[in-house]
């Protein structure tokens, strides 16, 4: 769990979510759990560099539950951002829908001090090669300008216009097709 919530501590839609910069990392750190409680018991893929110092979640194509936020709300310490959570997840899975077949990323990240040295990048091929290999797509959304330029710069170009949430950040859509694959979906 340090690993994710050391990466995503000063991320815009962490912010967004959790404005008091004094509670942030308790209450990212308990988001973030549920998060990866709700990928690994979905079937869904949780990795981590070998130093462990980056970590990949996402859930298996076909995949159609409530959603990972969703499973956040039933942690007491979060009930209070139900309003926050609720808006994130309703305009995440409206982007989502009628996409093809796809691996859905929702969270990748890397230590603020490990970061850069291509941790990020060696996850993203592994998840390539798997999409490849079960010719499904890769989706994610970039949640900072940092982290869509390693998406551009490994492979996964914008989908679309950006997620923008009330009063908050602008939020990414990437998409990567497999190789040999059919055209990207919003082409």
């Amino acid at each position: 769990m340090a690993t994710l919530t050391g990466a995503f501590r000063d991320d815009p839609l962490f912010a967004w979510l959790f404005p008091d910069r004094a509670t942030r990392p308790h209450r990212s750190k308990e988001f973030l759990q549920a998060i990866v409680e709700s990928t690994a018991g979905h079937g869904g893929l949780v990795m981590t560099s070998p130093d462990y110092e980056c970590a990949y979640l996402a859930y298996p194509p076909g995949w159609h539950g409530e959603s990972a936020e969703d499973s956040a709300l039933d942690r007491p310490g979060l009930r209070d951002r139900a309003d926050a959570v609720g808006t994130l997840t309703r305009l995440l899975g409206q982007h989502r829908r009628g996409l093809p077949p796809h691996l859905y990323c929702t969270y990748i990240g890397t230590r603020p001090e490990a970061q850069g040295q291509g941790r990020g990048r060696a996850l993203m091929a592994g998840f390539a090669a798997w999409c490849d290999a079960e010719a499904v797509g890769f989706y994610a959304e970039a949640t900072s300008p940092r982290s869509l330029a390693l998406y551009e710069r490994t492979g996964f170009p914008r989908l679309g216009d950006p997620i923008t949430l009330p009063n908050g950040p602008r939020l990414q859509p990437v998409w990567r097709s497999p190789r040999n694959p059919e055209p990207s979906p919003h082409q």
